[in-house]
């Protein structure tokens, strides 16, 4: 890692983060002294991050004590001149995400803006059972569908548990779904001990046949990156929920006494389409057909505008819909921010049956999140600026409880299937 090297990735700026729910930059004016050694360069940025942390982040020590965040930073800057720039960039990702343990997804460290970090041109995903990759570039086309046994010689859950000390998150499943970025980034994993280079990674992968292969991966520039850059699942036009058509939709099955509605963003209209128009659609088809079933399907859905929660939960609690058996809403560890906002408004105020996998953002968290840059590095951190409550306010889980625990398996997503849609959607009502 170069500490000088500041270049714009537009694509990965905020790799680890949801953009979409930042606020903007923050402020930032303060004098570069060029003549700073290396060292003292590491220090002041240690000291501008720190210094933001505890002045930006509206309840910084929420989960955290001061003593103990205090006591690593201190930590920290005595061991800058024994430690390389990768090692030192790995313990400023594990100082920030200290305090950052739940309802802090929206804190982020860039990985690769203001440094020179690479990245391996693979893609991991959590399934049921375990990590799979799921893309790859025509090399290693042969894995896509291996399951993630170990990363450089060490066991999977070795590395995991030390990957979670530099993830700030909401709960467990969204630590689940960033450790996919940290993964495939080399130097990250070079600077924790994980990993032997910080420009090449070996991945251990069981096969759908059961052997076990090793898998290296040379890493490649960040910039236009050939893959899908996102934690989400590559879209589909196949399978429904990863379909390409808009942000928001909806699907009558008649015959199946279902409305199907689609939210991929939590956005007042898309493709000409509006919240209100699939609500009016919907009240029309409920009571013309009484009994019909109102699915919601939320997954992949990463948030956006929160000041949209109350109309969604006025509409879906018509008593046509708002019964336990009719109002259906599907999850997964992509329902983030806004969308962890409608999820727990929704089991709060509404009769709804969750099925899924809990979304990763809990109901209540820190938002709204502005962009510093390290003025020496380069390096990109996301804070949050204010605290978000939605559900019982009573009683704020960190995780949705689910009536029905369905997670696909690799296989599912392999073979485009959906089986909650199956199961939910196309089964007749009182099946």
């Amino acid at each position: 890692m170069n500490l000088s090297t500041q270049m714009c990735r537009s694509a990965w700026a905020g790799l680890a983060l949801l953009l979409s729910a930042c606020g903007g930059s923050g402020e930032q004016n303060i004098t570069i002294d060029l003549n700073l050694s290396r060292d003292a360069r590491w220090a002041a940025d240690i000291e501008y991050m720190t210094g933001r942390m505890t002045t930006v982040h509206p309840n910084l020590y929420h989960s955290f004590s001061a003593t103990e965040f205090n006591a690593a930073k201190k930590a920290l800057l005595e061991d800058i001149p024994r430690l390389d720039d990768h090692g030192l960039f790995a313990r400023l990702l594990q100082l920030f995400a200290l305090p950052g343990q739940e309802r802090d997804l929206h804190m982020a460290v860039s990985y690769f803006d203001g440094t020179d970090n690479l990245i391996n041109p693979l893609k991991f995903y959590r399934f049921e059972g375990g990590v799979f990759l799921i893309q790859s570039l025509d090399e290693h086309q042969d894995f896509i569908g291996g399951e993630l046994l170990a990363i450089d010689g060490l066991p999977l859950s070795e590395a995991n548990a030390i990957l979670d000390s530099i993830i700030p998150r909401d709960n467990q499943q969204s630590l689940e779904v960033f450790r996919n970025f940290a993964y495939i980034n080399p130097a990250v994993l070079y600077g924790l001990g994980i990993g032997n280079s910080p420009t090449a990674t070996t991945y251990s992968l069981r096969l759908e046949n059961n052997e076990v292969v090793e898998m290296p991966v040379t890493a490649i520039s960040p910039i236009n990156f050939p893959l899908d850059p996102s934690h989400n699942l590559p879209k589909d036009n196949t399978v429904g929920y990863l379909n390409k058509r808009g942000d928001l939709w909806l699907e009558h099955f008649e015959e199946n006494a279902t409305v199907y509605i689609k939210l991929n963003r939590m956005v007042e209209s898309s493709g000409g389409v509006s919240l209100n128009d699939l609500a009016q659609q919907t009240l029309a088809i409920v009571q013309q057909a009484p009994g019909t079933k109102v699915v919601l399907d939320l997954r992949q859905n990463n948030g956006g505008n929160n000041e949209l929660v109350g109309d969604i939960i006025d509409f879906l609690r018509h008593p046509e819909i708002n019964r336990p058996d009719r109002l259906l809403v599907f999850t997964d560890r992509q329902v983030l921010s806004a969308a962890g906002n409608l999820v727990a408004e929704l089991d709060y105020r509404t009769q709804a049956t969750f099925i899924g996998v809990p979304p990763g953002g809990s109901g209540s968290q820190y938002g709204d999140a502005k962009e510093y840059r390290l003025p020496y590095s380069g390096i990109t951190i996301y804070l949050p600026t204010r605290f978000w409550q939605f559900g019982d306010p009573d009683h704020q889980p960190l995780s949705q409880t689910m009536d029905v625990w369905m997670e696909p398996g690799i296989l599912d997503y392999l073979t485009k299937r959906d089986p909650l849609f199956e199961r939910f959607v196309l089964a007749r009502t009182g099946q």
